[in-house]
């Protein structure tokens, strides 16, 4: 899980979305609370990405992770 999060962090530092949207299933769903909203499917995680990463040369790191279920 860590080298999927680690790989969408470097994607989003590149402001690369095409290589953001490779690392979701089709259905995947962002809901960031920080928003307040939730972002579904390839088109809904492209309009979050280039919204709040592109637009303001967000940069992101790994501060921690902790699994909280069994899914991958």
């Amino acid at each position: 899980m860590q080298t999927r999060v680690e790989s969408v962090i470097r994607c989003l530092n590149a402001f690369d979305v095409d290589a953001v949207l490779a690392q979701f299933t089709p259905d995947a769903v962002i809901d960031d609370v920080s928003v307040g909203d939730e972002f579904v499917g390839a088109d809904g995680i492209r309009r979050y990405v280039e919204q709040f990463f592109v637009a303001y040369h967000t940069a992101s790191r790994l501060l921690s992770i902790k699994r909280l279920d069994n899914r991958n």
